[in-house]
């Protein structure tokens, strides 16, 4: 299915507390914290970071909710993500 991509300022409280960005469910869908973003590349790496987890979650059905789930799959998207490089910048500072 669709996975929806929401903008929007996050607050200081709860998992927005320190987060640049989200996955959230149900239903599955990725909010980017607005207020943290400095430039593009940290708005493609946030999404490339979060579209792995959205991915470990409704495709490898990793429960993202226990410790082991949660740590496979954030050194799976920091692997994706920060720690390579970024592959879905050329399509975002092509029309930029």
């Amino acid at each position: 299915g669709d996975i929806a991509i929401d903008c929007r300022v996050c607050g200081d409280s709860g998992p927005e507390k320190h987060a640049r960005a989200l996955f959230l469910d149900p239903p599955p869908s990725i909010a980017v914290c607005s207020n943290r973003m400095k430039d593009k590349q940290d708005v493609a790496d946030v999404i490339q970071h979060e579209l792995t987890h959205a991915y470990d979650y409704t495709v490898g059905a990793v429960d993202l909710k226990s410790c082991e789930g949660l740590a496979f799959s954030e050194v799976r998207a920091a692997r994706e993500s920060e720690c390579f490089p970024c592959t879905l910048c050329p399509t975002f500072y092509r029309n930029g």
